[in-house]
């Protein structure tokens, strides 16, 4: 009894094992493909690019650079320490000797300062002997140097530092563009895609039924209803439509590693597109785009050259203010250890510097008048960007618009030759069509399926750049 009890427990066991096992792997591969692949919908696309994409972040980057480039400028203006030190050792040391004060006596009468002094023993007066040696400097020194400058006034600073936030607010518009330009080739790449993949289930649903009708022709042969060149027909159509499925698959691989090229994914990685090709269709705003007002200063492109025409407008001013004076001060503190004897250096100072531009054989003159005309440039490569803005928008509205017939046309015209196909393919089965009846029927099935999702790739590219002309991205 005990043994059988203990069976019946060892192979409960197994049982729960035979279940929790396979389950745990199923488990730990969800994991798996959880962490290597990126379920993406368009939106999610496009913001994963602009977190991801090596161009965005550069351009962050490039920002960044702009920020450290006003301090550094800001910085320039603000008090400036320097300190030197230096060690000398003189071969010879240089001396001197002064004349000094001294009574002497019987000296040379011409030689006496004041009344001489008559006593017992001789003859005194006041007169001048030499005086011991005097270092002038000392075999070894050491000098330090300390000074501290603070510029008061330049006009070349002033602008500079305008420039610089200028420059800094241009890397921000660039930043844009580029930001721009990224949501857009995603866009184009996900359509593409879509599109591809839509085309190939298409021809993998012809393949299906070229397989099927190839079985029944191979079978309506053994009967004797048919001939060998019927068969041979319908084969050389099977193997052109698998010819154009392997292309697809390679067009559509190299569509999702542009992709992950484009959103900053690694190449190993999976990309999964959620978003449905028959929704992306439907929501055409044709209208609304084609109504909507466009405002030329909320365009990327506008605002870079108003960035611009700011920065030569402040190039203009730089080269004015190089005619002022630049005036700073400054505070000086010198050491030296060990001091010679006779030491004339002055270890604190104090003053300010005048610096007052006189003539540069207008050499300043010629900057200022090439700063004015690059200045009249940018104004007026701004007024052309104007009105290249507003005929781009209009030109890629009505290309749109196009586009969108086209795409209604061509699926109209596929409609119409998969109808005729079925219609020929069912005639052929009856004996009232011939083989190439029916060959003709399926190439131009083909070539208006090619065709229309050529139409509506184009279709999906034409709306992108028109909301990018909008700055709708």
């Amino acid at each position: 009894m005990n043994d059988n009890e203990n069976m019946l427990q060892k192979n409960k066991r197994m049982k729960v094992l035979q279940v929790f096992i396979p389950a745990l792997l199923l488990l730990i591969a969800g994991q798996t493909f959880s962490q290597d692949t990126l379920r993406l919908s368009l939106k999610e696309a496009k913001q994963y690019a602009l977190e991801n994409n090596r161009d965005v972040k550069n351009a962050e980057l490039e920002i960044l650079k702009a920020k450290k480039e006003v301090w550094e400028t800001t910085a320039s203006g603000l008090p400036q320490v320097d300190a030197d030190i230096s060690y000398q050792n003189i071969f010879e040391v240089p001396t001197a000797q002064f004349p000094q004060n001294a009574i002497v006596k019987d000296p040379p009468m011409d030689q006496i300062f004041g009344q001489p002094i008559e006593t017992s023993t001789g003859t005194y007066g006041l007169t001048m002997k030499e005086g011991r040696p005097i270092k002038l400097s000392t075999k070894e020194s050491t000098t330090i140097n300390l000074t501290v400058s603070q510029l008061i006034f330049s006009g070349s600073y002033i602008v500079g530092l305008q420039a610089a936030k200028v420059y800094k607010q241009l890397t921000v518009d660039q930043q844009e563009k580029t930001e721009i330009d990224t949501k857009a080739q995603v866009s184009d790449t996900y359509y593409m895609i879509l599109v591809l993949e839509e085309n190939l289930n298409i021809l993998n649903n012809t393949l299906d039924n070229l397989k099927n009708t190839q079985h029944e022709i191979s079978e309506m042969l053994k009967e004797g209803f048919v001939e060998d060149t019927d068969l041979d027909q319908i084969k050389l159509n099977r193997m052109n439509v698998e010819n154009a499925i392997g292309n697809l698959e390679k067009q559509i691989a190299t569509s999702y590693d542009l992709l992950k090229l484009q959103i900053g994914l690694e190449r190993e990685n999976k990309v999964v597109l959620t978003e449905k090709l028959k929704t992306l269709k439907q929501d055409i705003p044709l209208n609304d785009l084609m109504n909507e007002q466009f405002n030329v200063e909320n365009h990327i492109t506008y605002q870079m050259l108003e960035t611009q025409e700011k920065l030569s407008e402040l190039d203009l001013k730089r080269r004015k203010s190089e005619f002022l004076p630049t005036i700073s001060g400054f505070y000086r503190h010198q050491e030296k250890a060990p001091r010679p004897d006779f030491d004339m250096t002055i270890p604190d100072m104090i003053g300010i510097n005048v610096q007052i531009p006189i003539f540069h054989s207008a050499a300043r003159f010629a900057k200022v008048k090439q700063a004015k005309l690059e200045l009249a440039k940018t104004r007026n490569q701004k007024s052309q960007a104007v009105q290249g803005l507003h005929l781009e928008v209009k030109q890629a509205k009505n290309e749109f618009s196009n586009a969108v017939n086209n795409y209604n046309n061509q699926k109209k015209n596929m409609n119409l030759a998969q109808k005729i196909y079925d219609k020929t393919l069912t005639k052929y089965k009856e004996g009232m069509a011939s083989s190439m009846d029916l060959t003709q029927a399926n190439n131009q099935l083909l070539d208006t399926q090619s065709k229309y999702h050529e139409a509506l790739l184009k279709m999906l590219q034409k709306k992108v750049q028109l909301n990018k002309k909008l700055n709708n991205l």
